[in-house]
């Protein structure tokens, strides 16, 4: 694998300052590193320099069909898949390609993700226990090694990985989720495809589709080869912009939606480990 063979795919709305600082950091960090935005702003848009494709959706067309359209509309055989305020500075992207480069039965490796200015890893990895109508998503503990590279096999992680093509095939984003939940949800369904049993007794009818049209996806002749990975050397940083009252609204306002989403899950409730350890005790 070479950078070439990476497409660094970001999903912008209504903040092309953050989004432009996020592409001259990955232009800079990676040289040839090819770049593609994909961007459902109701603000004037950026030239976005540095970029090698800009694609235009209609106006919030949501952060789920963003990420489908970069998939379909790119087509180097790895993804690194991230957000627009996400500063990958201290992502050893080195390390990530080893690591996939190395261990067949992992399809998708990802960062950490540290919250800007608090000193604490995000709540946004772990792995997935279910206990009656309860979501646990409880911290990796557990490291395995690649050579002298070390990381930890998990369900679920934050939106910057670096992933096979592959994985796109069995599981897509719900465009139907524009800003809350498409990330559990998709990572739900990842981890089902991968054979967790638990998932799979909660929501098998969904691999029972027969509406070609329905954005959930599944083949089940990926099962047991999409395992997802945290590298432990690499890390972003979340800026949590938030540019306006506007852009805070539609944040929230998926939360309907997504409560429909759980309960296909047949969850009422999601228990996450406790984020507010300080980001030096935890690894």
């Amino acid at each position: 694998m070479t950078i070439q063979d990476i497409a660094f795919c970001i999903p912008t709305y209504n903040r092309p300052k953050e989004c432009q600082d996020t592409i001259n950091i990955i232009a800079g960090k990676w040289p040839g590193a090819r770049i593609y935005v994909c961007d459902d702003s109701d603000v004037e848009k950026s030239a976005y320099w540095n970029a090698d494709d800009t694609f235009v959706l209609p106006q919030d067309s949501g952060v789920s069909a963003k990420r489908n359209h970069l998939i379909e509309q790119t087509d180097e055989p790895f993804i690194f898949m991230l957000d627009d305020d996400m500063k990958v500075n201290h992502v050893n992207l080195d390390c990530m390609m080893t690591i996939l480069d190395n261990e067949p039965s992992l399809a998708l490796v990802a960062a950490r993700k540290m919250d800007k200015g608090k000193n604490r890893w995000s709540n946004s990895e772990g792995i997935f226990f279910v206990n009656g109508n309860l979501l646990h998503i409880n911290r990796p503990i557990q490291k395995h090694h690649t050579g002298l590279l070390e990381w930890m096999a998990v369900d679920y992680v934050p939106m910057c990985f670096l992933a096979r093509r592959k994985v796109f095939k069995a599981v897509r984003f719900d465009y139907r989720l524009k800003t809350c939940g498409e990330h559990v949800d998709f990572f739900l369904r990842l981890a089902a495809a991968n054979g967790h049993q638990q998932l799979i007794d909660r929501f098998a009818s969904v691999f029972h589709i027969k509406d070609d049209s329905s954005p959930i996806k599944y083949d089940c002749q990926d099962r047991g080869s999409l395992g997802v990975a945290l590298d432990v050397s690499s890390y972003v940083v979340d800026t949590g912009s938030r540019p306006d009252k506007s852009y805070n609204a539609k944040r929230s306002r998926g939360g309907r939606f997504r409560k429909q989403m759980m309960a296909r899950w047949r969850f009422s409730t999601i228990a996450r480990w406790n984020s507010r350890q300080k980001a030096k005790a935890i690894y």
